[in-house]
């Protein structure tokens, strides 16, 4: 049996507590390692030029490159998969749509983080991370 490597992923959301909370969440994970955060979609592509992570947690609604502007730029000149996580896929229908046109290959509601420190609905994430339609270390080579 061979040991593989962490899934090495990037948040970007232009909220503190939300990359916090993601950040949480990929803590408890064996095979997930966040190795950066990026405030918005400008410093994402930025971060992926320099660095390209194995995939991107993406929001949509952010100042200076929103996530749909974001996914096209990465896609386009760094291509990795990107999984977006907004606050609610149904609310942001067109956005969700127009990042998948880009290349995004899925979207799931934003895990929140309680007071008292536990993060609720990450199972969606998680999912957005497992086969047979998420993103395995397998499918990582094939973007």
């Amino acid at each position: 049996m061979t040991e593989t490597s962490p899934i090495h992923v990037l948040i970007v959301d232009d909220h503190p507590m939300v990359r916090k909370g993601l950040a949480s969440f990929l803590l408890i994970m064996d095979d997930l390692e966040l190795v950066g955060e990026a405030k918005d979609g400008l410093d994402a592509l930025r971060r992926c030029e320099h660095s390209p992570p194995d995939v991107i947690l993406m929001d949509l609604i952010m100042p200076v490159t929103d996530g749909v502007e974001a996914t096209r730029q990465i896609m386009q000149q760094c291509p990795c998969p990107i999984l977006v996580v907004t606050a609610t896929v149904t609310g942001h229908c067109a956005k969700v749509y127009e990042a998948l046109g880009h290349g995004a290959l899925d979207a799931v509601n934003t895990p929140v983080l309680g007071r008292d420190g536990v993060v609720s609905g990450g199972g969606q994430v998680r999912t957005g991370f497992d086969p047979p339609g998420g993103i395995s270390p397998q499918r990582l080579g094939a973007v």
